[in-house]
């Protein structure tokens, strides 16, 4: 892993290792809570593999209008995937693709057709060529955050459907800073 961006994300994501409702829950709480949401409550939204990604894509400092905006409760993979075709680093996984075009950094996006079962992890190393590596996120009892190394392939059932290149993201931001004010 050699760009910064993607280093930052993956620096994030593993910090909060080990946050949940029953330990370090104020660090989760203030990450999900994203500066606009009340700590108190953002923490306690049940499924929170988005919350939890949108909440490290905005400590890492990636620029989007949702980030900064109050959450909608059921809408934290609509939000990932408007950010990620705002920002153009939106891609639909084909089986066929080679686990190389993954880069650590990345929010892997699963889900089954039909289903509205998403969940989103963030890959932190290369997969290697059977797709396993080391990943990362929410979405767990307790509203756990938890890195493991494991297949990439599919989650809990659901088969591995798009990625988001965030630290493409990240790094255009860098080379071209938006005027935040």
């Amino acid at each position: 892993m050699t760009n910064s961006a993607a280093v930052r994300i993956c620096k994030a994501v593993r910090r909060y290792a080990g946050c949940s409702l029953d330990h370090r829950r104020d660090e989760l709480a203030t990450l999900v809570a994203r500066g606009v949401d009340d700590p108190d409550q953002a923490v306690l939204w049940r499924t929170n593999c988005g919350t939890f990604a949108l909440g490290i894509l905005h400590e890492v400092g990636l620029y989007d209008d949702l980030l900064r905006s109050p959450y909608r409760i059921g809408f934290a993979i609509t939000w990932l995937e408007t950010i990620a075709k705002n920002l153009h680093v939106y891609a639909a996984w084909r089986p066929w693709d080679s686990w190389t075009v993954l880069r650590p950094g990345m929010l892997l996006r699963y889900c089954s057709p039909g289903k509205a079962n998403d969940h989103v992890e963030w890959l932190l190393d290369n997969p290697d060529k059977l797709g396993t590596a080391l990943h990362g996120g929410g979405g767990r009892p307790r509203n756990a955050i938890t890195v493991a190394s494991g297949t990439i392939q599919s989650n809990a059932g659901r088969p591995l459907v798009c990625y988001y290149d965030f630290p493409a993201a990240l790094e255009a931001e860098e080379a071209y800073p938006h005027d935040s004010t």
